[in-house]
């Protein structure tokens, strides 16, 4: 991936936490074992770990620190299916096997494809939605120029029915999002 600066807080880093655990003596033993682990790590930066509102550990590495960032590449990912499971938990979205026709009926024409209708939650979680999909070509040369990125997305050819391969595909994530748009903006 291409280098990205690093923002600086200069001072503004939210310090308000409340501290559940102040010392190690008072740290859980497994909670000091991962960061024994992660020190070892040559790309993890923090390590912070929240119980409701108190912060039971702030650790960092290799130059990571409270008042900066840095890119952290496909972290939409694991934010989106936390997101996911919330909707599932609030009851709008039915489960990970709820077909996506059903969520974006209006967003393709679905029967173009008859492997189409089989396209789910799960599918476009795990990546394995079955689209032709070359990560940084197809978003940036096909799907970017476009005004209805959805459309786009569920429109592209599918190499293999959903469920069969995996193909890494930030259009599956766009998805996501879209369908969460749609079922948080409704009724």
């Amino acid at each position: 991936y291409e280098d990205n600066p690093t923002y600086e807080d200069r001072g503004r880093a939210n310090t308000s936490w409340e501290t559940s655990l102040r010392s190690a003596d008072e740290t859980p033993e497994a909670l000091l074992s991962c960061v024994d682990a992660f020190r070892t790590e040559t790309s993890l930066l923090s390590l912070i770990v929240i119980r409701g509102d108190e912060l039971l550990l702030e650790e960092y590495f290799i130059g990571g620190r409270v008042d900066g960032s840095h890119n952290v590449h496909s972290a939409s990912k694991g934010m989106l299916g936390a997101l996911i499971g919330i909707a599932i938990d609030e009851g709008l979205i039915e489960g990970i096997d709820q077909p996506i026709i059903e969520l974006l009926p209006e967003a393709t024409d679905w029967e173009r494809d008859s492997r189409l209708s089989s396209l789910t939650v799960f599918h476009l979680l795990n990546m394995t939605a079955g689209f032709m999909w070359t990560e940084d070509e197809t978003e940036y040369e096909i799907i970017e120029e476009e005004l209805d990125w959805v459309g786009a997305i569920l429109g592209l050819p599918l190499v293999a029915a959903p469920g069969e391969q995996f193909e890494y595909c930030t259009g599956a994530t766009h998805l996501l999002s879209a369908l969460l748009n749609e079922v948080t903006s409704s009724g």
